[in-house]
């Protein structure tokens, strides 16, 4: 499971089909998509320079 991986909680379970972040949850997603950004971006650039 990624929480264990990780160590710390990143969902709230109140029941069986509510789940939602907690606050370190929030920030890994914000970080996750910045990260895909730069990666989508670098590869584009990368591309550009090919050309």
């Amino acid at each position: 499971m990624l929480e264990e991986q990780l160590g710390f909680q990143i969902f709230l379970r109140k029941q069986w089909t509510t789940i939602s972040p907690t606050p370190a949850g929030t920030l890994l997603v914000e970080y996750a998509r910045d990260a895909i950004k730069e990666h989508d971006e670098t590869i584009l650039q990368i591309r550009e320079c090919e050309q």
